[in-house]
């Protein structure tokens, strides 16, 4: 009975490795670039600790008094929680936090175009504005966004997400 919590194991410990087979697929650039990404940030630590997790559940698995289901639970919860979630904040989460401190850092107002991330107002200080931008308008947005400006100034951008400084908006 520990085969299927460690076949789901083994299958979150393969899907860095899937990566580069979907990535062709996907069509999203946010989605592409922030999965692209994933598979980075997902190295050598994570492949130690899948290593580890396959093994611990494999030998759990025949003790007898243990029941299956704690078995799962404890197992699960201290891979999402402990690992794959900070994981996966990092990634979606600290390009917002680093964009919000730098328009903090240097008094801008911003402009949240097109995405919503509650944590950026938090992290600034300050809510963002909502609304089409203009000319001379900082706004942060999901890099698939940009298309519709003709011309911006960067500010910051990783994983996806952009700070920029609107030059001209697209017809």
């Amino acid at each position: 009975l520990a085969v299927a919590p460690g076949l789901f194991f083994a299958l979150v410990w393969i899907l860095p490795w899937l990566v580069p087979v979907v990535l062709p697929y996907i069509t999203d650039d946010f989605a592409r670039i922030v999965a692209a990404d994933a598979r980075l940030e997902f190295g050598r630590g994570f492949n130690v600790i899948m290593g580890i997790l396959v093994v611990a559940v494999a030998a759990v698995g025949g003790i007898k008094k243990i029941n299956q289901s704690a078995r799962i639970v404890v197992f699960g919860l201290l891979t999402l929680n402990g690992y794959l979630a900070p994981k996966a904040a990092g990634i979606i989460q600290a390009p917002v936090k680093t964009a919000a401190l730098i328009a903090r850092d240097r008094g801008l107002q911003v402009i949240m175009w097109k995405m919503y991330y509650p944590s950026f107002s938090v992290y600034h200080g300050l809510p963002a504005l909502k609304g089409t931008p203009r000319p001379g308008d900082v706004i942060i947005t999901k890099v698939n966004r940009l298309a519709k400006i003709k011309s911006h100034e960067p500010i910051y951008q990783a994983h996806g997400i952009v700070l920029t400084r609107v030059v001209e908006m697209a017809p």
